[in-house]
């Protein structure tokens, strides 16, 4: 194990340093995502790092894992896609290191990891956060599914249950959800009574402070209007 006082300077090192890098490989390959500059890292180097991180803690269940969300923008590149690709299909267990995957599929913009992303957003018995995480890197890589997606989402209460059904529309209105299937969404979306949730406080803010076309609130008042008068609490 490296010293914890000495682990900044040895990934710092590796970048530099063949030796120094086999070295933290076999010890500790986290410090190769979490310390020094990623991005200075070959991508060759990279993908050693990656696979070493992920075979070392693939197995079982949540770890208390993290690696900082600058190191992962660092990290993170479209050339990274065969590697994330190839460690996905090797079946990973731990939901840390699939979120990381997931992650920089999005990050990297690695549209050759898509279906990827697409099968776990689209996977009703996939955990809740993976389903979010695999939503928003198909956001990222803006995937031509997201249409067929955002019609699942309003029809689908089977596979979109209540509170994914809730984080999931707040990330695609507007860009992708028509206000139209916005509103058939709020139609069988609940929330608990004077909670600050998703409905009851982060879309009225969204409304208010983002930059929506007068069009676009136009079509929001009549919907939430006919919404109303047919009685939706």
């Amino acid at each position: 194990v490296v010293k914890p006082s000495m682990r900044p300077v040895a990934a710092w090192l590796a970048a530099r340093d063949d030796t120094v890098f086999d070295e933290i490989i076999v010890r500790e390959p986290e410090l190769l995502l979490n310390a020094g500059d990623p991005e200075s890292l070959p991508l060759a180097q990279r993908k050693r790092a990656l696979r070493a991180f992920v075979e070392k803690h693939r197995a079982g269940g949540w770890r208390g894992l993290s690696v900082p969300a600058i190191q992962r923008h660092r990290f993170a590149s479209p050339d990274l896609g065969p590697a994330i690709k190839r460690l996905w299909d090797e079946d990973i267990e731990n939901p840390e290191i699939r979120k990381l995957l997931l992650t920089l599929i999005g990050l990297g913009k690695a549209s050759e990891c898509a279906d990827i992303a697409y099968a776990s957003t689209m996977n009703g018995l996939a955990p809740y956060g993976e389903r979010i995480d695999a939503l928003i890197a198909l956001f990222a890589l803006d995937d031509h599914r997201l249409p067929e997606i955002c019609q699942n989402l309003a029809e689908d209460a089977t596979l979109w249950p209540n509170r994914l059904a809730r984080s999931a529309l707040l990330r695609l209105f507007p860009a992708h959800l028509p206000v139209a299937l916005l509103a058939q969404t709020l139609t069988r979306v609940t929330e608990a009574k004077r909670s600050v949730g998703d409905i009851s406080w982060k879309l009225p803010r969204f409304i208010e402070h983002e930059p929506l076309s007068p069009e676009l609130l136009e079509q929001l008042r009549e919907q939430l209007t006919v919404l109303v008068t047919e009685g939706i609490t």
